[in-house]
């Protein structure tokens, strides 16, 4: 009997620390679960009759003014850009940053309209319309009324690091509109009137070359501006001279997760393009083979502390580890800038209303008088619903500790049971041991009594 008592008590003591292995291996999975920041995604549809617009860059390529060329020899066609930036140092004197600084096009804002929409931002043209702040390379012109800004800035593109000065500068001009558009201008083709760029390209140089001039227009989140250091993301669309083009825009709204492995920043007003930039530049500015910097290639936001370049070999030198410095960027060497949680991406396409706004700009009434020397970029929000993913965590803590509360509870309770019945048994075993003794005094007092 005391053996099969013992063999229980066995067993029910192997079930105990059975229970309590897998509750401690389950609860240590769950919790490498919880710190692996496992996540879901939710998916709907917003519904929106005001669209926070999207910042416009405009950048004509190429963007110098046409009349300063008239002391260079304009028989020369075909030239490269590097040829030709090479002859203008050449016949200026000087590098070709400070000649693009005097020369850029367009030197102020006489030559485009935007209206989006008339009564909402109204046509620019104006210097007394703005509140004009100018930091290195970077003009920022605050509208007065509140609704927005233009930023304009410059920019270089480098095409061979081989040779000297394989490049090419050009200005990019930023609209950006602190207010929603009604959605009313999507139908009745009302956006064909209110919502449009007229940009007269007609002074615009060819710059020796059989290429007629264009504008890269790029739609983008207002909150990361423009850059051509590789991490920019926006839609491009080009509009040549004369041409009319006619887009649809559908903005699709991201909201991440911050986690351990993939950090975001939750801020809202957070610009990853910035923080990237402001590496960059601080790793060029830091570097003691850099001679010189122009500030106009300089955003607003960054100090400049090497002094400008004054001959095209520093111009050179500078323009050489500035590109060398891009590739390091690109290959993510340098900088440790999060992502923003919140990301806005802007779906572009045809307009499906496009040649009717075609029909309407080419009237008398509307369209400019210089026909043959404007683009014209229309654009629309013909849908109300705007896409949203949201990622969201799909162990939180209060799921973790409801999880290990019922693994632990399950495993508790077997183990509580299994538990009771071998306390149990132990009480019986100790009351029989007790008893026995107890009954063997007993008898050994009375058989001395007798005696």
């Amino acid at each position: 009997m005391e053996l099969k008592v013992t063999v229980r008590n066995v067993l029910k003591t192997s079930v105990i620390l059975l229970s309590l292995a897998l509750a401690v291996i389950q609860v240590g999975e769950l919790i490498q679960l919880y710190h692996s920041q496992p996540t879901s995604t939710l998916y709907i549809n917003a519904h929106a009759n005001l669209v926070r617009p999207p910042a416009f860059t405009i950048c004509p390529r190429p963007s110098l003014f046409s009349s300063w060329m008239t002391d260079l020899d304009r028989s020369q066609v075909g030239l490269k850009p590097g040829d030709f930036w090479s002859m203008v140092r050449k016949v200026k004197n000087t590098t070709a940053a400070r000649v693009f600084q005097e020369w850029m096009f367009p030197p102020n804002q006489s030559h485009w309209e935007a209206i989006v929409p008339a009564f909402l931002i109204g046509t620019f043209g104006s210097s007394g319309e703005f509140d004009t702040t100018m930091r290195n390379g970077e003009v920022i012109e605050k509208f007065r009324a509140g609704n927005g800004a233009w930023v304009h800035r410059a920019f270089y593109t480098y095409i061979d690091s081989r040779d000297s000065f394989r490049g090419d500068y050009f200005k990019c001009h930023t609209l950006v509109l602190d207010k929603a558009i009604s959605r009313m201008f999507a139908t009745r083709n009302l956006h064909c009137t209110h919502l449009r760029f007229e940009i007269a390209l007609g002074d615009v140089t060819d710059m020796m070359r059989p290429i007629p001039p264009l504008v890269d227009v790029f739609i983008h989140d207002p909150r990361e501006p423009y850059t051509n250091l590789g991490f920019f993301h926006g839609v491009q669309v080009s509009v040549a001279n004369g041409s009319i083009v006619s887009v649809a825009i559908r903005p699709h709204r991201t909201l991440l997760v911050d986690r351990k492995d993939q950090p975001c920043s939750s801020n809202e007003n957070y610009s990853y393009n910035t923080c990237m930039e402001r590496c960059f530049w601080d790793a060029i500015q830091s570097s003691p083979d850099v001679p010189c910097l122009s500030p106009l290639l300089l955003p607003g936001g960054i100090n400049a502390t090497k002094p400008d370049c004054t001959t095209a070999s520093e111009e050179d030198e500078q323009l050489r580890i500035v590109f060398e410095e891009k590739l390091r960027l690109l290959r993510g060497e340098t900088c440790n800038c999060p992502k923003g949680c919140s990301i806005t991406n802007y779906r572009v396409s045809e307009d499906p209303n496009a040649q009717v706004c075609r029909d309407s700009l080419q009237s008398l009434s509307i369209w400019p008088l210089w026909e043959q020397a404007t683009a014209a970029l229309i654009f629309s929000f013909p849908s109300p619903r705007i896409p949203q993913v949201t990622e969201r965590l799909a162990l939180s803590v209060e799921d973790l500790w409801s999880s290990v509360g019922g693994i632990v509870g399950i495993c508790l309770g077997v183990s509580i049971i299994s538990l009771f019945d071998i306390l149990e048994q132990a009480c019986l075993y100790s009351f029989k041991i007790v008893h026995r003794r107890f009954g063997k005094t007993t008898s050994d007092v009375k058989s001395n009594v007798l005696c």
